[in-house]
């Protein structure tokens, strides 16, 4: 699986040359897409003032500007795309509680977790036809991010049915 991860940065890295820090750059097709899945995502945290949050497959940090400035406890954004985690450090240099980590969740568990509640937004949408396990990546990469998060992991799949338009 490890050229699976190198893929995933390529794929990534090549989109973000072409559109910059642009929602098409992660795959979203629009902001209103974007938008609904994380309001569905916010209405699952609860206490949010109170409550840190660890955001795998973080891209440029839109969660946290969707939030708000100081709306959660503290937000640690983890990529494994390093272009990606650099613009989202540019973006959000100045703000205390926010963390921008560059790390492979499909290969690294934590030794303790680092936050309350954990969300994978998108993260898990990829379809890898016939090159890998969809299935096998999945709950490899939800049982490493279990070892990250002290009370939920939030997690969104498209759907259970394959779209012929969708890439």
């Amino acid at each position: 699986m490890k050229k699976l991860s190198e893929q995933i940065i390529l794929r990534y890295s090549n989109r973000f040359k072409i559109f910059g820090n642009n929602i098409k750059t992660l795959g979203w097709g629009s902001k209103q897409q974007q938008f609904k899945r994380f309001n569905e995502f916010k209405k699952q945290i609860k206490n949010l003032s109170e409550t840190s949050i660890v955001d795998f497959g973080c891209g440029f940090g839109d969660f946290y500007n969707f939030l708000g400035e100081k709306n959660c406890k503290k937000y640690i954004g983890i990529d494994l795309n390093k272009d990606l985690i650099l613009e989202a450090k540019s973006n959000f240099k100045n703000i205390q509680n926010v963390e921008f980590i560059c790390s492979d969740l499909l290969y690294l568990k934590a030794s303790k977790p680092i936050a309350n509640v954990g969300i994978m937004i998108g993260v898990l949408n990829l379809n890898f036809q016939k090159s890998e396990d969809n299935f096998k990546f999945s709950k490899q990469m939800i049982e490493n991010a279990f070892t990250y998060v002290e009370d939920k992991l939030i997690i969104d799949f498209i759907s259970t049915e394959l779209s012929p338009e969708y890439p």
